[in-house]
């Protein structure tokens, strides 16, 4: 399996993770939630798909002085599960998750996927530009 598929598919398995904890409606608790994705339902990643992942850089601060280019949906799903990201609790950060697995099942665009991460690393004060 080359490494750009297994890398691609341990991004979208660990985002998929990330998206199974959701607010319990009736109380403030967090609570695990059904996935209602299957690793069967995304894409079968390529070195092909790994090329068209790309899009114009976000650049990032999550360590004070070292700055991060953001080009792709693999590169924006590590950043966003790096342990350093403040607030991982607010809508935005969950909408930037949610889109990277969108994009893997062709439900979102390159442009959605790099506007919403733009987005959560805007609210987090890490984005540089």
């Amino acid at each position: 399996m080359p490494a750009c598929r297994i890398a691609l598919s341990a991004a979208v398995i660990a985002l998929s993770l990330a998206l199974t904890l959701v607010e319990c409606s009736r109380c403030s608790m967090e609570s695990p939630a059904l996935l209602t994705t299957t690793s069967r339902n995304f894409r079968q990643p390529s070195a092909l798909t790994a090329m068209q992942d790309r899009f114009e850089p976000v650049t990032i601060m999550l360590t004070v002085g070292q700055m991060r280019n953001v080009t792709s949906v693999v590169e924006a799903g590590e950043a966003l599960l790096d342990a350093r990201w403040l607030d991982k609790k607010s809508q935005l950060y969950k909408d930037a998750v949610s889109a990277c697995v969108a994009w893997e099942e062709d439900r979102a665009t390159l442009n959605e996927v790099r506007e919403a991460f733009r987005d959560a690393a805007g609210a987090d004060d890490v984005l540089i530009r």
